[in-house]
């Protein structure tokens, strides 16, 4: 058995690049970080995990599963069989309609994510808009608080750069600005039973799911745990 297995989430995928076009986004006049107009796609690897985003094949229709108000996006719960018994299961995944900008509220939830079972009762979890899911793009400074951008920071160049970044050169390290989707860990509270299937119950936000990757390692994918006092 593989580490890591992305799903191959083509069967549901209902969207294209035309989920990121700039104007289906308004930002009210707040900053945006930059990002490329279109996000990555094909066999990715994102802080060293396989992601599987649309199909093997060369199409550009329909990259995503596209969650939303508008045709084609899907209204309606949608099932991802799995059949496996993972540790964890990450999604890669993002908001793309938001109002926290304009003075919205923190924590909105976006869907409801159950993880149905062979034998034992499903566990719902609600995603929330800067929990467990971000925005895209995002303001400087507004990240979520229990997802990771599919970039890792890095270093800025000490001796040249765009006058208008000497500022952060200061600073040594930048942050990572997703470029299109954040991850987000699920730890499986039964990784000894069968996890049947995926149910994605959408709300009324706009968001796409562009990747689901099952991890079989007991360590966390993305980071360690906090320290534990043990006296």
């Amino acid at each position: 058995m593989l580490d890591y297995e992305p799903l191959s989430l083509s069967s549901w995928c209902n969207a294209g690049f035309e989920m990121y076009e700039k104007k289906r986004y308004t930002s009210a006049g707040t900053y945006l970080e930059p990002r490329p107009d279109k996000p990555p796609v094909g066999e990715q690897i994102f802080h060293g995990l396989p992601f599987q985003i649309g199909s093997k094949e060369s199409s550009t229709e329909s990259l995503f599963i596209g969650f939303g108000d508008q045709q084609p996006l899907e209204r309606l719960p949608v099932t991802i069989p799995v059949g496996k018994t993972p540790h964890y299961v990450i999604f890669a995944h993002a908001v793309l309609e938001t109002n926290l900008w304009t003075g919205g509220p923190l924590g909105e939830v976006i869907a409801h994510y159950i993880f149905h079972y062979q034998s034992v009762d499903p566990v719902v979890v609600p995603i929330r808009e800067r929990f467990e899911i971000g925005n895209v793009p995002v303001p400087w400074g507004q990240y979520p608080f229990l997802c990771f951008p599919d970039q890792i920071d890095h270093l800025e160049d000490r001796h040249k750069g765009q006058w208008e970044r000497a500022g952060f050169r200061l600073t040594e390290v930048g942050w990572a600005v997703p470029h299109g989707y954040y991850l987000w860990p699920w730890h499986n509270p039964n990784p000894n039973k069968i996890l049947e299937a995926i149910e994605i119950v959408p709300k009324k936000q706009t968001f796409v799911i562009a990747g689901i990757t099952l991890s079989f390692l007991m360590n966390p994918p993305l980071c360690e745990p906090r320290a534990v006092r043990l006296r």
